[in-house]
């Protein structure tokens, strides 16, 4: 009995023990999924904000590149200007001196001042006849030499002509009606013809501002003018201008190439952002200020798509059949130049693009200078061609987002690259129109642009004009007094196209 109560004992005892401690694996068990619940919502909060780091991260990432970018865009791979490049900025390769002496080259042109006609030599000759010989001192009255001219030109005293107008008033004896004669045409302005041609001409094609330009006037001319007359001369001027500006700008439109091209504006009172866009022929060059940058002022400057327009990759110009266009390799040049500096594959894809690209404008020099004929230089591009469009191909799978983009739109638009190769007097660039429009930027930095609509198309038709007589070596003065003047007489106004030149004959 007594082994046997023993052993109950022990049992009960072992039986309380597993109880007690299968109820403190519970506890810990129920602890453990609590913690482990606890964790499970730590875990997923780690995540998320994991997740949400990442995102951070990546975009600061993109940041970081585009900024890396940005301070890498300089005047040689952008639009930039020269004067916007910061101290750090690559500086411009020079070309390799040659060891030649400054100055005019063997075979060079010489541009001499022409000698004036007889007629306009309005002072006595002054003859410098030697009378003896300076080393043996004999007479040489008896000798009959060579004469040489030799003109000096004098700007003469200032002095305005006035003319005073007297008008009478007389009264009727008999039905009292005053009686007074109108004044004439040319004496409804206090400032004659030559005068506003001039003053249109200080603020219009030689920068002045209005201020100086009436200081101008007063110093060089002895007419007293107030600020706020200069523009109420210029509208006189744009008026007298308008119709020879519109015939020209027909003209541009008619003709069989063309370059365009635009730049920021600033317009009305708060000066809000605007665009000048020009138009540029051989001949002439015609230029308009619009609020908007939009493909409707492109085609109401171009008109209807006639001839190859010869642009930069805007979008706004692709109205034009894309056969008829020749993009301008000169940005093309630079959006290379941002490939090779963005490195990388990009780099890789950049410096093959610019070794092609300097072959082809190497043949392009040699047929400009005669040195081989179009036929030669149209075979040697067709090889390059297939090897630029390779080189784009690749590069349209960059995973430098730039330059993909680049590289697809360059493919997009890749018969647009090479019209100039097949079509006679299309060049490569449009260099040519970013010329003239360089004079109207630095205007806009001077006078901050146009208050009105008014001063918007005198800045258009005074550029037109002056831009149009540089390129035909007239002189703008007298273009715009003869203009003023028929404008008063009521006549025709004089027009910008050359001598025998019409809107009916496009080049």
């Amino acid at each position: 009995m007594g082994r046997a109560d023993k052993r109950l004992r022990k049992f009960h005892s072992e039986k309380d023990r597993l109880r007690s401690e299968n109820s403190r694996l519970r506890e810990e068990v129920a602890a453990l999924r609590t913690e482990n619940a606890s964790l499970r919502v730590e875990s997923s909060r780690l995540s998320h904000e994991l997740a949400g780091a990442l995102s951070k991260l990546e975009s600061l990432e993109k940041l970081v590149t585009e900024l890396q970018e940005k301070l890498r865009t300089n005047s040689q791979n952008s639009s930039l200007p020269p004067s916007a490049d910061r101290p750090g900025a690559p500086v411009r390769q020079s070309k390799t001196p040659s060891g030649k002496k400054p100055g005019g080259q063997p075979g060079h042109q010489r541009h001499e001042r022409p000698e004036p006609p007889p007629e306009k030599v309005n002072q006595p000759p002054v003859h410098l006849c030697p009378a003896r010989c300076i080393k043996c001192n004999r007479s040489l009255q008896d000798v009959t030499g060579t004469v040489k001219p030799f003109y000096t030109w004098e700007v003469p005293e200032p002095t305005p002509e006035i003319t005073a107008y007297l008008q009478h008033t007389k009264v009727c004896p008999d039905c009292q009606t005053q009686n007074v004669l109108p004044l004439p045409p040319e004496a409804h302005s206090p400032f004659g013809p030559r005068a506003m041609g001039v003053l249109a001409l200080l603020t219009g094609e030689l920068n002045l501002s209005k201020r100086k330009a009436a200081q101008a006037m007063l110093v060089l001319f002895g007419i007293p003018m107030a600020t706020g007359t200069v523009p109420a001369c210029e509208h006189t001027v744009s008026d007298a201008i308008e119709g020879p500006v519109q015939e020209a700008q027909g003209y541009v439109q008619q003709q069989g190439v063309k370059q365009a091209d635009e730049t920021g504006w600033r317009h009305g009172a708060q000066r809000a952002k605007a665009y000048l866009w020009v138009a540029y022929t051989t001949l002439a060059t015609v230029f308009l200020v619009a609020r908007s940058r939009g493909s409707d002022c492109a085609k109401k400057l171009l008109g209807r798509t006639f001839g190859v327009l010869v642009t930069d990759r805007y979008k706004g110009y692709e109205f034009w059949p894309l056969e008829d266009r020749q993009l301008c390799w000169a940005h093309i040049k630079r959006d290379i130049q941002a490939m090779i500096e963005a490195g990388g594959k990009a780099a890789r894809v950049g410096k093959s693009l610019e070794k092609y690209r300097r072959k082809l404008f190497t043949w392009w020099y040699w047929t400009c200078n005669g040195s081989i004929d179009r036929a030669s230089f149209q075979k040697r591009v067709a090889k390059l061609r297939k090897q630029f469009h390779n080189e784009l191909v690749a590069g349209s799978t960059c995973k430098h987002k730039k330059t993909a983009g680049t590289c697809n739109d360059l493919l997009r638009l890749e018969q647009a690259l090479w019209t100039f190769v097949y079509r006679e007097g299309v060049e490569p660039t449009n260099n040519n129109s970013e010329r003239s429009v360089r004079q109207a930027v630095l205007k806009r930095k001077i006078s901050y642009g146009t208050h009105s609509d008014a001063g918007a198309r005198f800045i258009e038709r005074i550029l037109t004009v002056s831009t149009t007589l540089r390129q035909q070596h007239r002189n703008t003065l007298e273009f715009l007094v003869a203009a003023i003047e028929a404008k008063m007489r009521g006549s025709s106004a004089p027009t910008l196209l050359p001598d025998g030149l019409t809107n009916a004959q496009p080049a």
